[in-house]
């Protein structure tokens, strides 16, 4: 029996079992991360603060797979 055969055989609820623990044990860890904030990110933010209250804000986020 082959590696793919044997990966193929495995129940899915396993497989969701280790999904699902993947995912909720970080939520309960304080795991620390670094946040830099790079300075495209901190001139955008302040372009934005200067503008007049009641100003609107066009923010186009595009994604390509290229990205």
């Amino acid at each position: 029996m082959s590696l793919i055969d044997r990966m193929l055989s495995i129940d899915r609820r396993w497989i969701y079992l280790v999904i699902t623990v993947a995912v909720v044990v970080p939520l309960f860890l304080d795991l620390p991360q670094r946040i830099s904030v790079t300075p495209e990110v901190r001139g955008l933010y302040e372009a934005v603060e200067q503008l007049p209250r009641g100003s609107k804000v066009l923010l186009a986020c595009d994604y390509d797979p290229g990205s």
